[in-house]
Protein backbone atom coordinates (compact mmCIF):
# COMPACT_ATOMS: atom_id res chain seq x y z
CA UNK A 1 0.00 0.00 0.00
CA UNK A 2 1.43 3.76 -0.96
CA UNK A 3 2.40 5.43 1.91
CA UNK A 4 -0.36 8.20 0.31
CA UNK A 5 -3.06 8.88 3.44
CA UNK A 6 -1.88 12.81 4.60
CA UNK A 7 -3.74 12.07 7.81
CA UNK A 8 -0.63 9.35 8.61
CA UNK A 9 1.73 10.88 6.96
CA UNK A 10 1.58 14.11 9.23
CA UNK A 11 1.52 11.84 12.30
CA UNK A 12 5.01 10.78 11.70
CA UNK A 13 8.52 12.54 11.80
CA UNK A 14 10.30 11.87 7.98
CA UNK A 15 13.53 13.60 8.74
CA UNK A 16 15.92 10.41 9.30
CA UNK A 17 14.07 9.18 6.03
CA UNK A 18 14.97 12.19 4.14
CA UNK A 19 18.66 12.12 5.59
CA UNK A 20 18.65 8.34 4.96
CA UNK A 21 17.52 8.62 1.31
CA UNK A 22 19.85 11.43 1.00
CA UNK A 23 22.63 9.75 2.15
CA UNK A 24 21.81 6.54 0.04
CA UNK A 25 21.61 8.28 -3.27
CA UNK A 26 25.19 9.94 -2.58
CA UNK A 27 26.41 6.29 -2.31
CA UNK A 28 24.56 5.01 -4.84
CA UNK A 29 24.13 1.37 -4.34
CA UNK A 30 23.02 0.29 -7.85
CA UNK A 31 25.87 1.14 -9.12
CA UNK A 32 27.30 -1.18 -7.02
CA UNK A 33 25.16 -4.18 -7.03
CA UNK A 34 25.27 -3.95 -10.92
CA UNK A 35 23.69 -7.33 -12.21
CA UNK A 36 23.63 -8.86 -9.27
CA UNK A 37 20.62 -7.28 -7.92
CA UNK A 38 20.46 -8.52 -3.77
CA UNK A 39 21.99 -7.53 -0.47
CA UNK A 40 21.71 -10.15 2.24
CA UNK A 41 21.19 -8.30 5.67
CA UNK A 42 20.93 -10.12 9.48
CA UNK A 43 20.61 -7.87 11.71
CA UNK A 44 20.85 -10.37 15.11
CA UNK A 45 17.83 -13.20 14.33
CA UNK A 46 16.45 -10.58 11.61
CA UNK A 47 17.13 -12.14 8.06
CA UNK A 48 16.60 -9.54 4.99
CA UNK A 49 16.99 -9.69 1.59
CA UNK A 50 17.52 -6.18 -0.25
CA UNK A 51 16.55 -6.46 -3.98
CA UNK A 52 17.82 -3.12 -6.29
CA UNK A 53 16.21 -2.65 -9.71
CA UNK A 54 17.36 0.46 -11.45
CA UNK A 55 15.47 2.94 -9.62
CA UNK A 56 13.94 0.98 -6.33
CA UNK A 57 15.11 -0.48 -3.66
CA UNK A 58 13.06 -3.83 -2.70
CA UNK A 59 13.26 -4.87 1.39
CA UNK A 60 11.91 -8.53 2.10
CA UNK A 61 11.70 -11.22 4.15
CA UNK A 62 14.91 -13.88 3.31
CA UNK A 63 12.99 -16.79 4.01
CA UNK A 64 10.29 -15.90 2.16
CA UNK A 65 12.05 -14.94 -0.77
CA UNK A 66 14.57 -17.21 -0.91
CA UNK A 67 13.36 -20.04 -3.58
CA UNK A 68 12.19 -16.83 -5.94
CA UNK A 69 15.79 -15.82 -5.62
CA UNK A 70 17.52 -18.91 -6.29
CA UNK A 71 15.81 -19.14 -9.44
CA UNK A 72 16.81 -15.97 -10.39
CA UNK A 73 20.70 -17.48 -9.73
CA UNK A 74 19.80 -20.25 -11.58
CA UNK A 75 17.97 -19.21 -15.01
CA UNK A 76 18.67 -15.11 -14.21
CA UNK A 77 14.95 -14.07 -14.33
CA UNK A 78 12.90 -13.32 -11.32
CA UNK A 79 9.69 -15.13 -12.15
CA UNK A 80 7.77 -14.46 -9.51
CA UNK A 81 6.97 -11.26 -7.73
CA UNK A 82 9.38 -10.29 -4.76
CA UNK A 83 7.26 -10.19 -1.84
CA UNK A 84 8.59 -7.00 -0.49
CA UNK A 85 8.14 -5.31 2.96
CA UNK A 86 8.69 -1.90 1.77
CA UNK A 87 9.71 -0.47 -2.12
CA UNK A 88 11.30 2.62 -1.86
CA UNK A 89 11.13 4.22 -5.36
CA UNK A 90 13.26 7.39 -6.54
CA UNK A 91 12.07 9.70 -9.06
CA UNK A 92 13.09 13.16 -10.76
CA UNK A 93 10.39 15.37 -9.85
CA UNK A 94 9.56 15.12 -14.12
CA UNK A 95 8.96 11.98 -13.73
CA UNK A 96 6.36 12.37 -11.56
CA UNK A 97 2.56 12.50 -11.61
CA UNK A 98 0.76 15.32 -9.96
CA UNK A 99 -0.31 12.74 -7.00
CA UNK A 100 2.60 11.82 -6.52
CA UNK A 101 4.45 15.42 -5.82
CA UNK A 102 1.14 15.64 -3.65
CA UNK A 103 2.67 12.68 -1.95
CA UNK A 104 5.75 14.03 -1.12
CA UNK A 105 4.94 17.55 -0.21
CA UNK A 106 3.74 15.64 2.72
CA UNK A 107 7.18 14.73 3.51
CA UNK A 108 9.64 16.59 1.86
CA UNK A 109 10.09 19.48 -0.61
CA UNK A 110 10.01 17.81 -4.28
CA UNK A 111 13.01 17.95 -6.42
CA UNK A 112 14.12 18.00 -9.89
CA UNK A 113 17.19 15.84 -8.90
CA UNK A 114 16.17 12.11 -8.48
CA UNK A 115 16.22 12.67 -4.73
CA UNK A 116 12.26 12.19 -4.49
CA UNK A 117 11.45 8.69 -2.81
CA UNK A 118 7.58 7.19 -2.83
CA UNK A 119 6.72 4.29 0.14
CA UNK A 120 5.14 1.28 -0.36
CA UNK A 121 4.20 -0.74 2.52
CA UNK A 122 2.82 -4.19 2.35
CA UNK A 123 0.90 -2.92 5.77
CA UNK A 124 -2.45 -0.82 6.46
CA UNK A 125 -1.91 2.64 7.29
CA UNK A 126 -3.04 2.58 10.59
CA UNK A 127 -0.56 0.32 11.36
CA UNK A 128 2.44 2.28 10.38
CA UNK A 129 4.06 3.59 13.25
CA UNK A 130 7.22 5.97 14.16
CA UNK A 131 9.02 2.79 14.94
CA UNK A 132 8.29 1.09 11.67
CA UNK A 133 9.21 3.78 9.51
CA UNK A 134 12.58 4.04 11.64
CA UNK A 135 13.35 0.43 11.58
CA UNK A 136 13.13 0.91 7.38
CA UNK A 137 15.42 4.02 7.49
CA UNK A 138 18.03 2.33 9.45
CA UNK A 139 18.17 -0.99 7.03
CA UNK A 140 18.77 2.27 4.48
CA UNK A 141 21.71 3.32 6.88
CA UNK A 142 23.24 -0.28 6.52
CA UNK A 143 22.62 -0.29 2.80
CA UNK A 144 24.51 2.67 2.47
CA UNK A 145 27.24 1.55 5.00
CA UNK A 146 27.60 -1.42 3.21
CA UNK A 147 28.14 0.20 -0.12
CA UNK A 148 30.51 2.81 1.32
CA UNK A 149 32.73 -0.28 2.32
CA UNK A 150 32.88 -1.63 -0.90
CA UNK A 151 33.58 1.99 -2.89
CA UNK A 152 36.72 2.27 -1.30
CA UNK A 153 38.05 -1.23 -2.41
CA UNK A 154 37.61 -1.48 -5.79
CA UNK A 155 39.06 -4.93 -6.29
CA UNK A 156 36.16 -6.07 -4.11
CA UNK A 157 33.53 -4.29 -6.63
CA UNK A 158 35.08 -5.85 -9.41
CA UNK A 159 34.57 -8.95 -7.61
CA UNK A 160 31.11 -8.49 -7.17
CA UNK A 161 30.15 -6.82 -10.47
CA UNK A 162 32.02 -10.29 -12.52
CA UNK A 163 30.61 -12.72 -10.29
CA UNK A 164 27.77 -15.30 -10.82
CA UNK A 165 27.33 -16.09 -7.00
CA UNK A 166 28.90 -13.68 -4.59
CA UNK A 167 26.66 -11.03 -2.92
CA UNK A 168 27.24 -8.14 -0.61
CA UNK A 169 26.31 -8.46 3.06
CA UNK A 170 26.32 -7.26 6.40
CA UNK A 171 25.31 -9.33 9.59
CA UNK A 172 25.36 -8.01 13.02
CA UNK A 173 25.66 -10.12 15.97
CA UNK A 174 25.18 -8.75 19.07
CA UNK A 175 26.41 -5.37 18.75
CA UNK A 176 29.15 -6.96 16.65
CA UNK A 177 28.76 -6.32 12.58
CA UNK A 178 30.20 -7.79 9.67
CA UNK A 179 30.57 -6.35 6.00
CA UNK A 180 31.77 -8.91 3.47
CA UNK A 181 30.45 -11.09 -0.23
CA UNK A 182 28.69 -14.54 0.97
CA UNK A 183 28.87 -16.75 -2.33
CA UNK A 184 24.92 -18.14 -2.79
CA UNK A 185 25.59 -21.45 -1.84
CA UNK A 186 25.82 -20.43 1.34
CA UNK A 187 22.58 -18.55 1.49
CA UNK A 188 21.59 -21.76 -0.09
CA UNK A 189 22.79 -23.49 3.29
CA UNK A 190 21.16 -20.58 5.68
CA UNK A 191 17.90 -21.07 4.06
CA UNK A 192 18.02 -25.01 3.91
CA UNK A 193 18.93 -24.73 7.93
CA UNK A 194 15.77 -22.44 8.60
CA UNK A 195 13.71 -25.09 6.23
CA UNK A 196 15.13 -27.65 8.60
CA UNK A 197 14.34 -25.92 11.98
CA UNK A 198 10.88 -25.04 11.12
CA UNK A 199 9.89 -28.72 10.35
CA UNK A 200 11.29 -29.68 13.79
CA UNK A 201 9.30 -27.08 15.41
CA UNK A 202 5.85 -28.09 13.68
Amino acid sequence: MILNNQAVISLLDFSKMNQRVSKLNKADPFSLIGNQNFMYIQLDTRQIIVMFDEHSIYIGDFKLNFENIARYFVDKQLEETFDAEIELSLFKKSEMTKEQVSIIKGYMFPSAKRKNYIIDIAIPHDQITQEVLNSYSDILKVITNVTKVFNKEMMEVEQILNSESLIPTYVELNGEAEIGLIPFVHLQEIYANQVEASKQNS
